[in-house]
Formats: C-alpha cells, structure tokens, sequence
C-alpha cells in the first residue's frame, strides 16, 4: 500500500424525531406532539443537519411518535428522514430498540419480524446492540434494492 491512509471519523446526530417531548417525561414513552408541531418545530433541526451540515449517521429516538414506535416508523425514518429530507447516511437503532419492538413494545411477534420491521419498512442499517442469541435468518424476505444502498447511497465515511 502507498502514501497514508486516510482515516475519517463521524459523530451521531441523536435522537430523530420528538426524542426533547415525551409524556410524563418517560423515556420509552408517546411523543406528546402534533404533527403540525413536528413540522413546525421539530424537523427544522434536522433539515439543517442533513442538508447544510451533512450528517453522515442519524440515530433514531426511543419511543412512540404518534402512537408509532420511530423504529419502525416508516413514515417517519423513510419518507420523511431518507425521502424528504434526503438522508443517505449510516441510520443506527438506540440502544436494542429492534429487539424492544419484541420485549418491550410487543409490536412484533418475534426477533425475526422485528428485524422486518426495522430494516425493511425504515431502511434502519445498524441495531446499535445485538441480540441475545444469534435470530434466525428472515426467510423470503429480501431489503428493496434502495436499502441496500442506503447506508450513504455511496457513503461518505
């Protein structure tokens, strides 16, 4: 190998979306916002972190964002970080929220249709804590061609 070897490095932008907002200040809880307010308020931040400051990873927030838990918030991590937005960094999980949509959610029946959820409706790439045990492979199931991409759509780190 010649000449040096360039080594980068990027800091998280946390927690996307309404993470400053829970009800009774829990915080796995509802985002007590509105949609307006989300709008409004909320995602001017983030507009100016991916698309002014280039953000190369975003963390999604524990919790529920209008009664839907942001990792497997698909409107929200999709359409609006990814689509909207225009998002094509590194999208990492809080700390084992895919594993939560099982344990602590109960929104998915297994650790296999959590990883569904997560990877496929969201285009999440990273679940920043591994299982417990090794999950089966999600069988039948294959990531769009954008998700696999995704992850920078030619990264940047």
């Amino acid at each position: 190998m010649e000449g040096p070897r360039v080594r980068r490095a990027a800091a998280c932008a946390k927690h996307f979306l309404g993470y400053s907002a829970p009800k009774k200040g829990l915080d796995r809880a509802d985002r007590a916002i509105t949609e307006q307010e989300v709008h409004q308020y909320y995602l001017r931040p983030w507009e100016r972190a991916v698309k002014e400051a280039g953000v190369l990873t975003v963390m999604e927030s524990y919790g529920d964002l209008q009664g839907v838990l942001m990792a497997s918030n698909a409107h929200y991590l999709k359409r609006v970080l990814r689509q909207q937005l225009g998002f094509t960094g590194l999208l990492v999980t809080d700390y084992a929220e895919i594993r939560n949509l099982v344990e602590w959610h109960s929104v998915a029946r297994d650790y296999g249709e959590a990883v569904r959820l997560a990877m496929e409706e969201t285009f999440i790439d990273v679940s920043m804590a591994p299982p417990r045990r090794r999950p089966p492979p999600v069988r039948g199931r294959r990531r769009p061609d954008r998700a696999a991409g995704t992850a920078g759509g030619g990264s940047r780190l």
